[in-house]
């Protein structure tokens, strides 16, 4: 596989399309040994206990625009201390 140059500085949090990817599977307690694949759509149960997580651990943080453009977070600071008892709570510690 050809190696890609990345523009780091200027890569942005839109997706950026790929032509491989790497994935394996976790099933009865271990990871699989996995492999390359061009498929780019994930498989996932619509009750992986993931799904739940994510949405609790995001909805603590609001953002929106304002009339002049800008974008600002309600309570940041207390939507950190949120964010980082949900995380504890889905590892488990």
């Amino acid at each position: 596989m050809a190696n890609v140059n990345v523009d780091w500085a200027n890569l942005g949090f839109s997706y950026q399309p790929i032509t491989k990817r790497y994935v394996a599977n976790y099933k009865d307690g271990k990871w699989g040994k996995g492999g390359l694949t061009e498929d780019a759509n994930v498989v996932i149960n619509e009750c992986a206990g993931i799904l739940q997580y994510c949405q609790e651990v995001f909805e603590g943080l609001k953002a929106y625009k304002t009339k002049d453009g800008r974008v600002v977070t309600f309570r940041p600071d207390q939507a950190h201390g949120g964010f980082s008892q949900t995380s504890r709570d889905a590892a488990g510690s």
